[in-house]
């Protein structure tokens, strides 16, 4: 439409000198400065023409690109729980000094049969809002979903036993946060975790061990915090009993 505009008036003045050649019309020849004029005009509207279209694709580059970052971020977070989820998990760079932590809510399968998937996708929330809060804290690295009801964290600590106090404060946490958070859940909902340092070996074996500590507790009755110490032992901590006064 642009291009129609700018040329109809120099096309029009071309048509009146080529009817001024076959001796169509009498104008005067003065006329043929309306050529420059109208060419005049046709470059301003060109140019007025690129300049709104160029201003049209950069609006258009940069939509694109906030909606590719949009879309980036949300191919790596976990919709339920607005944690980083599994994939930006494996593209993590860990350092050797980093602990892994996997963490994983006791019966969850009780929470969705008794109260409904509602409530447990509640559950999943309240877990998830409290990592991401000792993330902020700066008690974690970072938190993730990794899928269903299980969870991983990064923990910056000197030792294996400090990343394991840091991990079992935490787990305490998320069975306080839910009991006071989900009330509709009558029973308690507890975490097993399983820790690891990232080390020489690297992640692949730290996530192994952690995995393999996280089975153990699981196995051993749930509610409890176990890693490896060296030399095939286990170190568990767990609930202390409590005994009538």
């Amino acid at each position: 439409r642009v291009l129609t505009l700018a040329w109809m008036l120099p096309i029009a003045v071309l048509i009146e000198r080529i009817g001024r050649g076959l001796n169509l019309t009498n104008y005067s020849q003065m006329t043929d400065f309306n050529l420059y004029l109208a060419l005049s005009a046709e470059a301003v509207v060109m140019t007025m023409a690129i300049a709104w279209r160029v201003h049209q694709v950069r609006r258009e580059r940069d939509e694109a690109l906030v909606l590719g970052h949009r879309l980036a971020d949300e191919a790596l977070t976990d919709a339920l729980t607005a944690l980083p989820n599994r994939r930006d998990f494996d593209r993590r760079v860990w350092r050797r000094t980093d602990m892994l932590g996997i963490l994983d809510l006791d019966r969850f399968k009780r929470v969705n049969d008794t109260y409904g998937h509602e409530t447990g996708d509640e559950v999943l929330r309240v877990t998830g809002r409290l990592l991401e809060s000792k993330v902020r804290s700066g008690q974690l690295l970072r938190a993730w979903r990794l899928g269903g009801e299980e969870f991983a964290v990064a923990i910056a600590a000197s030792s294996i036993d400090e990343g394991a106090i840091v991990l079992n404060a935490i787990r305490d946490g998320i069975r306080a946060e839910i009991a006071a958070r989900v009330p509709d859940v009558k029973f308690a909902v507890t975490a097993s975790a399983g820790v690891a340092r990232i080390g020489e070996e690297g992640m692949r074996k730290a996530y192994r061990a952690a995995d393999s500590a996280l089975y153990t507790a699981k196995s051993n009755g749930r509610n409890r915090l176990c890693w490896e110490t060296g030399h095939s032992e286990i170190a568990t901590i767990f609930p202390r009993r409590r005994f009538a006064a």
